[in-house]
């Protein structure tokens, strides 16, 4: 499995990280779930894991595509992002998404420079420099962020979030509770619902019972559902004894 480089400041912020962590704000046990999913009449399955190093944490998912859709290098993404722990949360220091089996523009390695306020991004072989808004997270690790939201209680609000170099918002409402089956089982869920701009919208469901972890979640773009993946299966590591 490929590293995200971390520089001498990365390694820094880990010692920055604050003890005495809120609930609320505690990062979520590690694990390996594994989601089936879908594009159309396409599809596969995809891996994340999240693992603790210290006050880091990883962030990975990989798509492993089937069929016919296993013949196009761009089915093949991978996404991974470290985070720092601190008494507030999680933050994001250095994200990266690959697009397919080779380098191609749609590449994109971001480092979160909270110091000087910078999102600094190369995608395509380009640098580009933006302003870093106070909590910002990536397109992985806003799940994270979310959850921990979900744990305080109704959720209604803005994230910024970093995208292909460039910072965005993303609405996300809570809204009902409901029963979802998927092929990991019956879970307890918490409806939320994404809204980019005029043209997407996502709706997850948060299981409280799974750490509130998505086990589905169905995209939409002009009205129209283009997609989604529900939870195969989860594996939750027990946590490390002191």
């Amino acid at each position: 499995m490929n590293k995200l480089p971390l520089t001498a400041a990365v390694a820094l912020c880990a010692c920055l990280g604050l003890a005495g962590v809120p609930a609320d704000a505690a990062p979520p046990p590690e694990f390996t779930a594994t989601y089936r999913i879908e594009k159309g009449s396409l599809g596969g399955r995809m891996i994340m894991t999240l693992r603790r190093d210290g006050r880091l944490w990883r962030l990975e998912s990989r798509s492993e595509p089937s069929g016919i859709l296993s013949m196009f290098d761009r089915a093949y993404i991978t996404e991974s992002s470290v985070l720092e722990e601190r008494a507030e949360g999680l933050r994001p220091i250095a994200y990266r998404y690959t697009g397919g089996k080779k380098p191609s523009k749609r590449d994109v390695s971001s480092y979160f420079d909270w110091n000087d306020g910078e999102l600094k991004s190369t995608r395509g072989g380009d640098t580009l420099t933006v302003e870093l808004h106070n909590g910002t997270f990536d397109n992985l690790s806003v799940i994270l962020e979310v959850a921990a939201k979900l744990r305080s209680g109704p959720v209604d609000v803005e994230i910024p979030i970093a995208a292909k170099g460039e910072i965005r918002a993303s609405r996300f409402v809570q809204e009902d509770e409901e029963t979802v089956e998927v092929e990991a089982g019956s879970f307890k869920a918490l409806r939320v619902q994404e809204f980019r701009g005029e043209r997407k919208r996502t709706i997850s469901w948060f299981a409280p019972g799974q750490h509130y972890l998505p086990v589905r979640i169905d995209r939409y773009r002009n009205g129209e559902r283009e997609g989604g993946m529900e939870l195969l299966a989860v594996e939750w590591l027990p946590a490390p004894q002191n």
